[in-house]
């Protein structure tokens, strides 16, 4: 939640809301809200076993070529 910037990054199970239902309950609160989603869907993964950067940025390239990835 970032009140300089007047946005919040939420963790949800897609299984259960849309992230339209999302910003339908804060503008029930009173607010008015928006999606700023791009059309690509976010997800947080845990992964054991990266000990440094070179880890990462393996992991990062991986993706990026091979799944079509930000």
């Amino acid at each position: 939640m970032s009140l300089q910037q007047q946005e919040a990054v939420i963790e949800y199970n897609g299984a259960e809301v849309t992230p339209s239902e999302l910003v339908d309950r804060i503008n029930e609160m009173g607010f008015t809200s928006r999606d700023k989603s791009s059309p690509y869907e976010d997800t947080v993964i845990y992964i054991d076993g990266m000990t440094c950067m070179s880890c990462v940025r393996s992991i990062q390239v991986y993706y990026t070529l091979n799944i079509n990835c930000e």
